[in-house]
């Protein structure tokens, strides 16, 4: 075999940009298959409330198929891109039964012959809500002993986990005699430190296209950097 060269400063670089700049590139929002539906999801507009009822009946007389959270599996699963299934804490549902906990969550969602049919059905699925809860937007204000408890329960492998407050996990690392260290440094440092979330900002639309498969499998072109946990 010949030797690898990774030499890359001061070279010049076959970037494939002009697509993305262009508009010349094929996202999975671009991909068409004929005779497709186009579906759209119903988001929560708080950030913790409960549902009580949602219905569907005029969004279902315009044409639309209509799915919410009784439709789909009452599955727990978890968000991570990469999981592991005895380590990793199960929390989320497809659609969820009882109430959201953040703005944006998912709740429902339609299908119909265009996007602009889908979307104008959307508009048309009622949701009653019940309590809703003061959100926690501050990480001392979730963590505070009195805070609403976002979720109740959740899995670790097969186990059942009755969850009393919102810290999901607690870890106290050190490394040699710390008090012996605070002894003999010069100066001590102490303060707290926070970051805001950071975000790729994609240039692509966040989009999946389905195709069922005559093996009964399905093909699908999605938003992700993770592919093996969205073929899970």
């Amino acid at each position: 075999m010949g030797e690898k060269q990774f030499d890359v400063i001061g070279k010049r670089f076959d970037i494939k940009n002009i697509g993305k700049v262009t508009g010349e590139e094929v996202y999975s929002c671009d991909v068409n298959i004929p005779g497709q539906l186009y579906a759209v999801v119903l988001r929560s507009p708080y950030p913790h409330a409960e549902i009580k009822k949602i219905d569907y009946t005029e969004a279902e007389k315009m044409g639309a198929i209509c799915i919410g959270p009784d439709d789909v599996p009452d599955t727990l699963y978890n968000e991570r891109i990469v999981s592991i299934p005895d380590k990793t804490y199960r929390d989320r549902t497809v659609l969820p039964k009882d109430k959201v906990r953040h703005v944006g969550e998912a709740i429902a969602a339609c299908a119909a012959e265009t996007e602009e049919k889908a979307f104008a059905a959307l508009k048309k699925i009622k949701v009653e809500w019940g309590r809703k809860w003061q959100p926690l937007v501050a990480l001392d204000d979730a963590m505070d002993s009195k805070a609403p408890v976002i979720y109740d329960h959740v899995y670790l492998g097969e186990e059942k986990v009755e969850v009393k407050n919102n810290l999901a996990c607690e870890r106290n690392i050190a490394v040699g005699d710390v008090e012996e260290g605070f002894k003999e440094a010069d100066i001590i440092v102490d303060e707290t430190f926070s970051i805001k979330r950071v975000y790729h900002m994609q240039l692509e639309t966040k989009s999946a296209v389905c195709k069922p498969e005559a093996n009964g499998g399905i093909t699908l072109w999605t938003t992700t950097q993770g592919i093996h946990n969205v073929r899970i």
